[in-house]
Parts: structure tokens; sequence; C-alpha cells
């Protein structure tokens, strides 16, 4: 199962499962986690500009 991630920059990308930083062929259209291998897509939001858009990009802490 393949999970999208919305970030604001390809460096705060982060695995939605483990929390790892470690994503392999960021970037490109489809990439994985390098630490527990999940399967991801991350499309980069450039600017979100009312509270109600926001809350869809708000990210839960695993930890």
């Amino acid at each position: 199962m393949e999970i999208t991630i919305h970030c604001t920059h390809m460096e705060r990308a982060a695995c939605p499962v483990c929390g790892s930083k470690n994503i392999v062929g960021l970037g490109k259209e489809h990439c994985h986690c390098g630490q527990c291998g999940q399967s991801m897509i991350v499309e980069i939001v450039e600017k979100i500009r009312d509270n109600e858009e926001a809350e869809q990009f708000i990210q839960m802490s695993l930890f």
C-alpha cells in the first residue's frame, strides 16, 4: 500500500510509519523508506492559504 505525504519542503519529509527521514528516491514519483520499506509518494505543498486548508496538512507525531 502506498501512502501520500504532503510537506512544505523535501528535507521535511519523514516516513509516516516509523518516522525515519531516510527516504530513498526522494524527488521521484515513487519512493520508499530506507528503514521499514514503506512505499510512499511525497508531494510538495507550496503555500497554505487559510486555516481550513492547513488542517489537511497537520502531521501527527508518532512518538
